[in-house]
């Protein structure tokens, strides 16, 4: 089981994603709307990762917030990577 900070990290790779496939457009979120909320979750990530400790991360999800490639998904791929590694992670 997860713990609260990797769940939070799960958490806002799903909402990005969600946002991303058509939440923005749902919203009717303005470019200039949609730009700030997706800063706001790069912020949120990037101070889960300074939390969860970037050792403690796969290097496919670690890359993927450093390059900002995350927050820009809508498939949800990174929130389902999170979730396997740390479901896995943590029955070791």
């Amino acid at each position: 089981m997860p713990h609260s900070s990797e769940k939070e990290l799960i958490r806002f790779l799903g909402l990005a994603a969600s946002y991303n496939d058509k939440g923005w457009m749902w919203r009717n979120d303005s470019q200039a709307k949609q730009d700030e909320t997706l800063k706001e979750f790069q912020s949120s990530l990037t101070g889960l990762v300074e939390k969860i400790g970037a050792k403690n991360l796969p290097p496919q999800l670690l890359q993927a917030i450093r390059s900002e490639e995350a927050v820009q998904d809508s498939s949800g791929q990174y929130r389902e990577l999170a979730e396997s590694f740390f479901g896995a992670s943590r029955r070791r």
